[in-house]
């Protein structure tokens, strides 16, 4: 990989454009403008939730764009779909038969190099089974076909069943090199490697997203939001806070599920209050998860909260 010149045909899992988390979009562009700008000559593929596969040019900074192939893989009973992750799970153990039976599979087998960043911080057990095994699955299945799998910089664990934990490990040894994000992960990836890790394989970076390029966008933004906010007072502070739909949303899995120990929509009130009542900042609410508003996971429906709570006189700032 060290010829910038030589072609290098990459598969990228777990950053797919398609989904409404902004976070995990922002790892997708971070990942193939910032490889493709040292290797030109490399390819990639983008596993997404569609059907099939197809081909787009995405547009990242500084007018930079680039082709990329995406194909589709979900989860689902219809087992019968090529884009099905459980029947190519049990595909990718069939050697030739099994590429003879599913075109992902050949996908698969094509790559010179398999990329998983597991959306940045979903290699874990918290968010359930489910969740837990579309994490995991793609990186079993490149290691079953016997395809380099480098796992990019992000976060490992916690896993609370000890059998997600042995699966787990399974992944992380069987991985030719793997990135933390932060160095409690990177504590946490020694210890699953235990004999196994190796310094030179077995790194710590950061998270990927601040690698991401910069691009104008304010054409992107709203007249009112424009007016209100960034033309009607530019020399006032303004702050930009993210509220965690899956967090403010239920309170009672904040603390069953993810273990907070704080009130986390109080923290959210008292700092928007403070804020407003202290200073002469202006507010502006950001939602990085941007699903409707029947989804638990919503920003968009967390900020909306926030935002109605708002003392009256305060509105025009927020």
């Amino acid at each position: 990989m060290s010829d910038s010149k030589s072609g290098i045909k990459i598969g990228l899992f777990g950053a797919a454009p398609d989904t409404t988390n902004m976070g995990v979009s922002a790892l997708f562009a971070s990942t193939v403008e910032g490889i493709t700008e040292r290797l030109p000559n490399a390819s990639f593929a983008v596993f997404d939730n569609e059907l099939g596969k197809r081909t787009e040019i995405h547009h990242f900074s500084e007018g930079h764009k680039f082709e990329v192939e995406h194909i589709g893989i979900r989860a689902g009973h219809r087992y019968y779909l090529p884009e099905n992750i459980v029947a190519i799970s049990v595909l990718s153990h069939l050697g030739a038969f099994g590429a003879m039976m599913n075109s992902v599979v050949r996908d698969i087998d094509n790559f010179d190099v398999v990329l998983d960043i597991s959306g940045g911080d979903s290699f874990s057990d918290i968010y359930g089974a489910k969740r837990f095994m579309s994490v995991v699955r793609p990186k079993l299945i490149s290691l079953k076909r016997h395809v380099p799998l480098i796992l990019l910089p992000q976060t490992y664990g916690p896993y609370y069943e000890p059998k997600f934990n042995r699966i787990a490990i399974e992944a992380v040894k069987g991985a030719d090199m793997a990135w933390a994000r932060d160095p409690n992960s990177y504590e946490i990836l020694k210890n699953m490697l235990g004999d196994d890790f190796d310094a030179a394989r077995h790194r710590s970076g950061v998270d990927f997203a601040f690698a991401l390029g910069i691009r104008g966008a304010e054409d992107m933004i709203e007249a009112p939001l424009r007016q209100a906010v960034l033309e009607k007072q530019p020399e006032k502070p303004l702050v930009g806070l993210n509220v965690s739909g899956l967090i403010y949303n239920d309170p009672n899995a904040a603390v069953s599920q993810y273990g907070f120990k704080a009130d986390y929509n109080e923290i959210i009130h008292e700092f928007c209050d403070w804020l407003l009542a202290e200073t002469d900042a202006n507010l502006v609410l950001i939602p990085h998860v941007m699903s409707g508003r029947q989804y638990t996971e919503s920003d968009y429906t967390a900020c909306e909260k926030v935002a109605m709570r708002v003392e009256e006189k305060y509105k025009d700032r927020v």
